[in-house]
């Protein structure tokens, strides 16, 4: 009988032995995951735990970092708990928490119970570490990634000038030639120099992509938005019509002005007046306004197209990223659009939702010269 008695506490310590490896494989095979997002991870971990310990029925877990919380099928607190915190980098961040609800005669929880908690409190510390790291070294590479492509663009942009400017600088020549003819009617005179103008912006377009390249060192000026706002509007104005979209302007009174590169700025609404004309396929509006703040001047372009979702927005800076058809796009224009904006210290956001429109907002410091003659 005594030999008995002692076989059967042995053969419950291996029972309980095996849980507690069982558990520790899980969560290993779970931290070798890397299609599991940090959430499923953790929720992996509260539905691993209960079957280890030796009450497994009346065992909860639950698994807090950083607010949030991921706990076992029917969980449920009670006062009989064990806890360890997740100690990442130095700082508690969460915990590891085991309750048991009804331990009956025998004492709620095992010695080895406590250390197997310890040891999966650092496992599990150990395998989000991993997660953030991992997290960390794909932004790393998204950014060399970025660089990499701006510096493809660098090098298309050389041969590109060269390729436009002659046909381009032909085309400005000869509407030059053309509007000293006595004989033109008004309206002709008009288009020709609608197209000087065009062709004379994207001479400055040309340059300003060179600069922006680093090929050259752009002159900054003061600028009036207002007036950059309308000139890039009139260019745009027969497109609009063409293709039955309504242009309203709300241009505030008063603004100081902005030290920028014209060309630049000028390339930065044209990127931003073409996306709203091609969200809207079917017709819609386009409205641009202008106000300041805060020794800031901001302009919007917003339109009443398809929209984006989330997912879109977070990619609509990225080079080469484009929604459009082949041919109607390169992915270019807004991670040129949010560069430009960038070196000229200002911030650009959108906002926007799924058949409501999107709107772009630009907002760039106002030129102090003009700030100290106490215009706003």
């Amino acid at each position: 009988m005594a030999s008995r008695k002692g076989r059967q506490p042995l053969k419950t310590a291996l029972a309980e032995r095996v849980k507690e490896l069982t558990c520790l494989f899980g969560l290993s095979r779970l931290a070798q995951r890397p299609d599991l997002s940090l959430p499923q991870l953790l929720q992996g971990v509260a539905d691993l735990v209960p079957p280890a310990w030796q009450f497994p029925e009346s065992t909860s877990c639950r698994v807090t970092l950083d607010g949030d919380a991921f706990v076992s099928a029917g969980f449920q607190e009670s006062p009989l708990g064990q806890r360890v915190d997740l100690v990442i980098r130095g700082e508690a961040r969460g915990g590891l928490e085991v309750f048991c609800r009804e331990p009956g005669q025998s004492p709620p929880f095992l010695d080895e119970e406590w250390t197997l908690l310890e040891g999966l409190g650092h496992e599990v510390a150990q395998a989000i570490e991993r997660r953030r790291l991992e997290q960390d070294r794909e932004h790393l590479l998204e950014q060399v990634r970025h660089m990499d492509r701006l510096a493809t663009v660098g090098q298309f942009a050389s041969g590109l000038a060269h390729e436009l400017n002659e046909p381009l600088c032909s085309i400005l020549g000869l509407a030059q030639l053309a509007a000293k003819d006595p004989g033109l009617s008004s309206q002709a005179q008009a288009d020709l120099r609608k197209i000087v103008s065009a062709s004379l912006h994207a001479r400055e377009v040309i340059r300003g992509f060179l600069a922006l390249a680093r090929c050259g060192k752009p002159q900054r000026t003061p600028i009036p938005v207002n007036g950059l706002v309308t000139e890039a509007v009139d260019l745009f104005r027969v497109r609009c019509a063409r293709e039955k979209i309504a242009v309203r302007l709300h241009l505030a009174s008063g603004l100081p002005r902005i030290l920028a590169v014209p060309a630049q700025m000028r390339q930065v609404l044209a990127n931003l007046i073409v996306n709203g004309i091609q969200a809207m396929p079917e017709g819609g509006t386009l409205r641009l306004r202008t106000h300041g703040a805060k020794g800031t001047v901001r302009f919007s372009v917003s339109d009443t197209g398809i929209g984006m979702d989330d997912a879109t927005i977070r990619n609509i800076f990225t080079p080469f990223f484009t929604t459009k058809d082949a041919g109607e796009g390169t992915g270019l224009g807004l991670g040129i659009v949010q560069d430009i904006i960038a070196s000229h210290g200002g911030k650009l956001r959108v906002e926007s939702r799924p058949g409501l429109g999107s709107r772009f907002i630009v907002e760039l410091p106002a030129n102090e010269g003009d700030l100290q003659h106490g215009q706003a």
